[in-house]
């Protein structure tokens, strides 16, 4: 008779710890549900954009090598939340080096933006834009300095 309480309890216990474990992930989703925030909204002029660098990956780059990604730093002066397109554009022909989606907070902002599968240095200088797609068209974003990439030692590219 005791084995058999035994094990009853045991399945009650199980049931227990079963019922436990469902309403602790209801409760769960039912948090989820009710802290869902709206995306940022679109960038602008308002929220002050900076550049503060520009760097792409392998530096220095072999003459033949294509970019594997570019690294960019931008700044956001205020503390609005804002979703923008940034597109790294050549200023000489105008063509875009790389694009990607990036979400701003307040401060410094690090972007991994994926180059332009047909995108290739040529000359021996290229200089580049930033660009911030706004509600009010595109911005175009300043920083400390023009960056521009140069070829050193006629196989090599840099940013340095």
């Amino acid at each position: 008779m005791l084995k058999r309480h035994l094990t009853v309890c045991r399945s009650c216990r199980l049931l227990l710890l079963f019922g436990l474990a469902v309403a602790i992930i209801q409760s769960c989703s039912a948090l989820n549900v009710s802290t869902k925030t709206e995306s940022p909204a679109v960038c602008n002029q308002a929220e002050h954009l900076e550049v503060v660098s520009l760097a792409f990956y392998p530096d220095p780059l072999p003459d033949a090598r294509r970019i594997d990604e570019w690294r960019l730093r931008v700044r956001s002066d205020t503390p609005n939340e804002c979703q923008t397109l940034i597109q790294i554009v050549e200023v000489e022909r105008e063509f875009v080096a790389a694009e990607s989606s990036a979400y701003l907070i307040l401060g410094v902002n690090e972007i991994k933006l994926i180059p332009d599968q047909e995108y290739r240095f040529s000359a021996s200088e290229r200089c580049f834009n930033i660009i911030a797609k706004s509600t009010e068209g595109a911005i175009r974003l300043e920083g400390p300095k023009t960056f521009c990439a140069l070829r050193i030692d006629n196989r090599w590219w840099t940013m340095r």
